[in-house]
């Protein structure tokens, strides 16, 4: 199920500032604002900041424990969410398996925010990557397409001419594919299926 997008005409995907997925590292980022990447919206560059300090559960299991050795539930989040708070010394991307090795319905990812800030509006990876594809592709077309870069399509949005839903596990997977797909030059767009704050008002 497609959560929320952003309805950006020519997006396109992802690049990292300080390297590809060295958020994967075991090592903290240098401060809380220390890992940033770019993303494309048309020709303009968008910058957006992995928040060191949280992690997101989507659709919680309420029932489930609130306290863990690598982190805690933070008392306020927004609807639907819980926003984890990473104990010192520990990397989110560390969190986030730990959360991720239970059992449950929930799913995990990074806090990323458009600005290094707090305050600043949150932007979640809950899975899922749309790709804007040539309008002229045919059905048979768009599915040799997928076979060749061996994604699997979810769906096709009414939106735009050719748009696609293509199937990630949630978190850093789906930005990481993103990328992929559009640097192939073969889509016009390709971008994570973000979920944002806008989606709760």
């Amino acid at each position: 199920m497609v959560l929320a997008f952003v309805t950006i005409a020519s997006c396109a995907g992802m690049e990292w500032i300080d390297g590809p997925p060295q958020a994967h590292s075991q090592e903290p980022a240098q401060g809380r604002w220390g890992t940033s990447f770019i993303w494309y919206d048309g020709t303009n560059e968008r910058r957006v900041w992995l928040d060191a300090e949280q992690v997101a559960e989507l659709a919680p299991d309420q029932g489930s424990a609130t306290t863990l050795p690598l982190g805690h539930v933070l008392p306020h989040s927004p609807r639907g969410l819980r926003l984890w708070e990473v104990e010192k010394g520990v990397t989110p991307d560390r969190l986030v398996k730990e959360l991720g090795s239970g059992s449950g319905r929930a799913s995990f990812s990074p806090v990323l925010r458009d600005a290094p800030s707090p305050d600043s509006p949150m932007r979640l990876l809950p899975g899922n990557v749309i790709v804007d594809l040539e309008p002229s592709w045919s059905q048979e077309k768009v599915q040799d397409w997928a076979d060749r870069h061996q994604v699997e399509v979810l769906a096709r949005l009414p939106i735009g001419t050719n748009m696609v839903v293509i199937k990630t596990a949630p978190g850093l997977a789906a930005l990481e594919l993103a990328n992929k797909l559009y640097r192939s030059g073969e889509v016009r767009a390709a971008f994570p299926d973000w979920w944002t704050e806008k989606t709760l008002k």
